[in-house]
Protein backbone atom coordinates (compact mmCIF):
# COMPACT_ATOMS: atom_id res chain seq x y z
CA UNK A 1 0.00 0.00 0.00
CA UNK A 2 1.26 3.22 -0.89
CA UNK A 3 1.70 6.06 1.39
CA UNK A 4 -0.72 8.41 1.71
CA UNK A 5 -1.01 12.10 1.10
CA UNK A 6 -2.72 13.90 3.86
CA UNK A 7 -4.87 17.52 2.92
CA UNK A 8 -5.69 20.08 5.34
CA UNK A 9 -8.57 22.03 4.43
CA UNK A 10 -9.50 24.55 7.30
CA UNK A 11 -9.55 22.50 10.14
CA UNK A 12 -9.72 19.40 8.55
CA UNK A 13 -7.68 16.34 7.46
CA UNK A 14 -8.29 14.08 5.26
CA UNK A 15 -5.51 11.28 4.05
CA UNK A 16 -5.80 9.79 0.20
CA UNK A 17 -3.72 7.47 -1.24
CA UNK A 18 -2.50 8.66 -4.56
CA UNK A 19 -2.23 6.03 -7.51
CA UNK A 20 -0.41 7.25 -11.06
CA UNK A 21 -2.70 6.83 -14.09
CA UNK A 22 -0.31 5.29 -16.46
CA UNK A 23 -1.36 5.66 -20.23
CA UNK A 24 0.01 2.18 -21.31
CA UNK A 25 -2.15 0.97 -18.04
CA UNK A 26 -5.25 2.71 -19.58
CA UNK A 27 -4.95 2.07 -23.60
CA UNK A 28 -2.64 -0.60 -23.84
CA UNK A 29 0.99 -0.05 -25.71
CA UNK A 30 2.65 -1.66 -28.53
CA UNK A 31 6.47 -2.91 -29.04
CA UNK A 32 8.63 -3.68 -32.59
CA UNK A 33 10.64 -6.63 -31.99
CA UNK A 34 13.30 -7.18 -34.36
CA UNK A 35 13.96 -10.55 -35.70
CA UNK A 36 16.97 -11.89 -37.69
CA UNK A 37 16.73 -14.55 -40.18
CA UNK A 38 16.34 -17.40 -37.43
CA UNK A 39 13.88 -16.32 -35.55
CA UNK A 40 16.12 -14.83 -32.79
CA UNK A 41 15.53 -11.37 -31.49
CA UNK A 42 18.07 -8.92 -32.37
CA UNK A 43 19.93 -6.89 -29.28
CA UNK A 44 21.03 -3.48 -30.04
CA UNK A 45 24.49 -2.77 -29.66
CA UNK A 46 26.33 0.26 -30.04
CA UNK A 47 30.12 1.23 -32.06
CA UNK A 48 32.55 3.27 -30.49
CA UNK A 49 34.34 6.09 -32.50
CA UNK A 50 37.08 4.05 -33.82
CA UNK A 51 34.18 1.46 -35.29
CA UNK A 52 36.34 -1.20 -34.05
CA UNK A 53 34.57 -2.38 -30.30
CA UNK A 54 30.89 -3.10 -30.56
CA UNK A 55 29.59 -1.98 -27.45
CA UNK A 56 25.89 -4.39 -26.08
CA UNK A 57 22.99 -2.58 -24.67
CA UNK A 58 23.65 -1.30 -20.91
CA UNK A 59 27.18 -0.91 -21.71
CA UNK A 60 26.98 2.89 -22.29
CA UNK A 61 25.86 4.81 -19.67
CA UNK A 62 26.91 8.68 -18.19
CA UNK A 63 29.25 10.16 -15.68
CA UNK A 64 31.00 13.44 -14.78
CA UNK A 65 34.09 13.90 -14.04
CA UNK A 66 36.07 16.94 -12.10
CA UNK A 67 38.64 19.53 -14.31
CA UNK A 68 41.42 17.14 -13.29
CA UNK A 69 39.75 14.16 -14.73
CA UNK A 70 38.66 12.18 -11.62
CA UNK A 71 36.04 10.86 -11.59
CA UNK A 72 32.55 13.06 -10.00
CA UNK A 73 30.82 11.41 -7.26
CA UNK A 74 27.08 12.75 -7.55
CA UNK A 75 27.09 13.15 -4.15
CA UNK A 76 29.59 15.56 -4.30
CA UNK A 77 27.27 17.92 -6.11
CA UNK A 78 25.96 21.14 -4.49
CA UNK A 79 22.67 22.82 -6.43
CA UNK A 80 23.20 26.75 -5.89
CA UNK A 81 20.69 29.18 -6.51
CA UNK A 82 20.67 31.99 -8.82
CA UNK A 83 23.01 34.35 -6.47
CA UNK A 84 25.14 31.41 -5.61
CA UNK A 85 24.41 30.47 -2.18
CA UNK A 86 22.96 26.91 -1.91
CA UNK A 87 19.72 25.81 -3.01
CA UNK A 88 17.76 24.46 0.16
CA UNK A 89 15.86 21.17 -0.82
CA UNK A 90 12.28 21.27 -0.10
CA UNK A 91 10.68 17.86 1.89
CA UNK A 92 8.28 15.33 -0.32
CA UNK A 93 4.77 16.19 -0.53
CA UNK A 94 4.43 13.40 1.98
CA UNK A 95 6.07 14.52 4.41
CA UNK A 96 3.61 16.45 5.98
CA UNK A 97 0.14 17.95 5.16
CA UNK A 98 -1.08 19.74 2.05
CA UNK A 99 -2.86 23.39 3.30
CA UNK A 100 -5.82 23.58 0.84
CA UNK A 101 -6.02 27.65 0.63
CA UNK A 102 -4.93 28.68 -2.87
CA UNK A 103 -7.54 27.97 -5.61
CA UNK A 104 -6.92 28.69 -9.46
CA UNK A 105 -8.82 28.75 -12.13
CA UNK A 106 -8.93 26.49 -15.37
CA UNK A 107 -6.63 29.11 -17.14
CA UNK A 108 -4.42 28.14 -15.02
CA UNK A 109 -3.99 24.71 -15.27
CA UNK A 110 -3.85 25.43 -19.14
CA UNK A 111 -0.56 27.38 -18.60
CA UNK A 112 0.88 24.56 -16.95
CA UNK A 113 2.50 21.28 -18.76
CA UNK A 114 0.86 18.46 -16.90
CA UNK A 115 3.73 15.38 -16.45
CA UNK A 116 1.45 13.33 -14.15
CA UNK A 117 -2.02 12.74 -12.60
CA UNK A 118 -2.97 10.41 -9.86
CA UNK A 119 -6.40 8.81 -8.74
CA UNK A 120 -7.25 9.57 -4.82
CA UNK A 121 -8.58 6.46 -3.26
CA UNK A 122 -10.55 7.11 -0.55
CA UNK A 123 -12.54 9.50 -1.45
CA UNK A 124 -15.23 8.17 -0.04
CA UNK A 125 -14.56 8.79 3.31
CA UNK A 126 -13.96 12.62 2.88
CA UNK A 127 -17.55 14.20 1.39
CA UNK A 128 -16.50 17.22 2.98
CA UNK A 129 -13.26 17.16 0.76
CA UNK A 130 -14.99 16.37 -2.33
CA UNK A 131 -17.64 18.66 -1.64
CA UNK A 132 -15.44 21.56 -1.81
CA UNK A 133 -13.70 20.16 -4.75
CA UNK A 134 -16.56 20.58 -6.83
CA UNK A 135 -16.55 24.32 -6.48
CA UNK A 136 -12.88 25.36 -6.20
CA UNK A 137 -9.89 23.89 -8.12
CA UNK A 138 -7.30 23.73 -5.22
CA UNK A 139 -3.74 24.59 -6.08
CA UNK A 140 -0.60 23.93 -4.05
CA UNK A 141 3.21 23.06 -4.16
CA UNK A 142 3.62 19.28 -5.17
CA UNK A 143 6.48 17.14 -5.23
CA UNK A 144 6.45 13.14 -5.08
CA UNK A 145 9.83 13.28 -3.86
CA UNK A 146 12.18 15.72 -1.55
CA UNK A 147 12.88 18.66 -4.32
CA UNK A 148 14.87 21.45 -4.92
CA UNK A 149 11.97 22.86 -7.40
CA UNK A 150 8.71 21.46 -6.30
CA UNK A 151 6.01 21.90 -9.69
CA UNK A 152 2.68 22.42 -9.09
CA UNK A 153 -0.66 20.51 -8.21
CA UNK A 154 -3.77 20.96 -8.84
CA UNK A 155 -6.95 18.70 -7.31
CA UNK A 156 -9.51 18.68 -9.51
CA UNK A 157 -13.33 16.69 -9.10
CA UNK A 158 -14.71 14.43 -11.52
CA UNK A 159 -17.95 12.39 -10.67
CA UNK A 160 -16.99 12.36 -7.47
CA UNK A 161 -13.35 11.08 -7.49
CA UNK A 162 -10.83 13.45 -6.66
CA UNK A 163 -7.80 13.60 -8.89
CA UNK A 164 -4.14 15.51 -8.79
CA UNK A 165 -2.78 17.14 -11.78
CA UNK A 166 0.94 17.39 -11.36
CA UNK A 167 2.74 19.94 -13.67
CA UNK A 168 5.03 22.74 -14.44
CA UNK A 169 4.39 26.28 -15.00
CA UNK A 170 4.78 27.41 -18.49
CA UNK A 171 5.33 30.94 -19.64
CA UNK A 172 4.25 31.54 -22.72
CA UNK A 173 4.93 34.71 -24.79
CA UNK A 174 2.12 36.36 -25.99
CA UNK A 175 2.31 36.55 -29.56
CA UNK A 176 0.32 39.02 -32.34
CA UNK A 177 -0.55 41.79 -33.78
CA UNK A 178 -0.38 45.33 -32.88
CA UNK A 179 -2.99 46.16 -34.68
CA UNK A 180 -6.42 44.46 -35.09
CA UNK A 181 -6.76 43.13 -38.93
CA UNK A 182 -9.66 44.13 -40.70
CA UNK A 183 -11.56 42.37 -43.14
CA UNK A 184 -11.51 43.74 -46.79
CA UNK A 185 -14.97 44.72 -48.11
CA UNK A 186 -16.35 42.46 -50.84
CA UNK A 187 -15.37 43.85 -54.35
CA UNK A 188 -17.69 43.96 -57.67
CA UNK A 189 -16.70 41.02 -60.08
CA UNK A 190 -14.62 41.60 -62.75
CA UNK A 191 -15.94 42.40 -66.04
CA UNK A 192 -16.53 39.14 -68.30
CA UNK A 193 -14.09 40.40 -71.21
CA UNK A 194 -11.84 40.29 -68.71
CA UNK A 195 -11.87 36.49 -68.44
CA UNK A 196 -10.29 34.01 -70.47
CA UNK A 197 -12.12 31.58 -72.34
CA UNK A 198 -10.69 28.36 -72.67
CA UNK A 199 -12.64 27.43 -75.57
CA UNK A 200 -10.91 29.73 -77.80
CA UNK A 201 -7.51 28.26 -77.15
Amino acid sequence: MAKPLTFRLDANEFQLEPVKLDRKKLYGWTELIALDDSGMECQLATMDETGTLMIPKGGVGLGMAKQNGEWLEKSELVALGPDGTPAVKLPSSFAGSIELKATATPEDILDHTITAMYSLQGEENCPGLVSAAKTAIFTFPFSFTDNYEPGTGFLVESGGELFILAGEKQDFPFIGFDEAGTIDEETEEADSDDELDFGMM
